[in-house]
């Protein structure tokens, strides 16, 4: 049932495009994963975290008080579906978002950390002042 869910829940977010501006860097982690310096690591940067856990959250929420019986479930997760409809995708679209763009990156684990547009791509740091460095030394 819940893989059933997860499956709905993928396809309405899939349609989702993923766009990376210039000058950008990306933070995949989980929610145990603490990264420092996540405001700033200099001006002319942007920062977005994503975790890619969130939907786990997501899908317990809305998995709350189904019935065991799979036929029954299917039945009130489609009643939910219809009063929750956009609330549920605009729900879901957050909570996957981070799966989704890591997906779309070929990001293999986490922590992650992706410059140029997800062309220079870090893993193992979590200090973003570290992987600043990193970046600038294998640009050159």
């Amino acid at each position: 049932m819940k893989k059933m869910i997860i499956i709905l829940l993928f396809q309405i977010v899939l349609s989702l495009q993923v766009q990376v501006m210039a000058k950008e860097v990306w933070v995949f982690g989980t929610k145990e994963q603490v990264f420092t310096q996540a405001y700033k690591i200099e001006n002319s940067w942007t920062i977005k975290h994503y975790l890619i856990d969130s939907g786990r959250g997501f899908e317990t929420k809305i998995s709350k008080g189904l019935s065991a019986n799979k036929k029954k479930a299917m039945q009130q997760i489609k009643q939910r579906f219809a009063k929750h409809k956009d609330q549920w995708v605009a729900n879901a679209k957050r909570a996957w978002q981070g799966a989704i763009n890591a997906q779309s990156l070929n990001i293999e684990k986490v922590p992650a950390i992706t410059f140029d547009k997800g062309k220079t791509l870090i893993y193992g740091v979590t200090n973003l002042l570290e992987a600043l460095k990193i970046y600038k030394r294998e640009a050159k």
